[in-house]
């Protein structure tokens, strides 16, 4: 049998308003009216979408998530509100007894969905159904 792996979303988290909070950061508040500039330096890198974060705050909010329990995080910009999502999820193996039960549910849920169709009238259908029924019986 293959290995399934589960993943389990932990927590998500969203840090947001980058902007402002970079200009804190540098200025020590927010000025209104926006009396400063952005001046970017030429360089030779691809990947510099999105808005920039603190790595304190970036540390900080990946350990937030790995307290929750999560193993990795799955990260998302949002460039209309300045933020990124954060997904902390848990990756692991199921064990056989798991990805057995699962398959089961899948398989109850297929046959149920397809006995409730109007297309059991046809052979295929039922020869489809028949099909998975064995291999439930066989879990």
């Amino acid at each position: 049998m293959n290995k399934i792996i589960k993943q389990t979303v932990v927590q998500q988290v969203v840090v947001s308003d980058l902007d402002l909070v970079v200009v804190d950061d540098l200025l020590g508040h927010n000025p209104e009216g926006h009396d400063y500039d952005w001046v970017d330096v030429p360089h030779d890198y691809n990947w510099i979408d999105g808005e920039a974060i603190s790595i304190e705050e970036l540390q900080k909010t990946i350990d937030g998530l790995k307290s929750t329990g999560a193993s990795h995080v799955r990260i998302m910009s949002h460039c209309d509100h300045y933020a990124y999502y954060f997904t902390g999820i848990k990756l692991e193996v199921m064990t056989e007894k798991e990805a057995n039960e699962y398959k089961k549910c899948e398989l109850e849920k297929k046959i149920t969905t397809l006995q409730n169709s109007e297309k059991v009238r046809f052979s295929r259908m039922e020869k489809i159904i028949n099909t998975m029924k064995t291999e439930l019986e066989s879990l």
